[in-house]
């Protein structure tokens, strides 16, 4: 995978991460990130990160819930699951892609 190159191509993955901050951080190892965009990451503060996560994986289940009848039933027939399997979509899935769910 090449290094981000905007901040929207460093934020996706950051955001659908299973530890964003640790994700940060590994991020900004790479030497090939642009300064400009290192400096961006660097003034992000890792708490905030996370809760911008939590947020957007929120925001992610509930359109799901709210517009997929086979992902709400799915959900209450195997809440623990398909919880699951939404962890996985969600971190393999960029915003946008296949937003039918797991």
């Amino acid at each position: 995978m090449s290094s981000p190159r905007t901040w929207e191509e460093a934020l996706g993955p950051l955001l659908r991460a299973a530890d964003p901050a640790a994700a940060r951080a590994a991020l900004l190892l790479d030497s090939a990130l642009p300064d400009g965009l290192r400096a961006e990451l660097l003034a992000v503060d890792p708490a905030g990160l996370r809760v911008l996560a939590l947020l957007a994986a929120r925001l992610r289940f509930d359109r799901l819930m709210n517009t997929n009848p086979e992902a709400r039933a799915r959900y209450a027939a195997d809440p623990g699951g398909w919880a699951a399997a939404f962890r996985a979509w969600h971190a393999d899935t960029p915003v946008g892609e296949g937003d039918v769910g797991p």
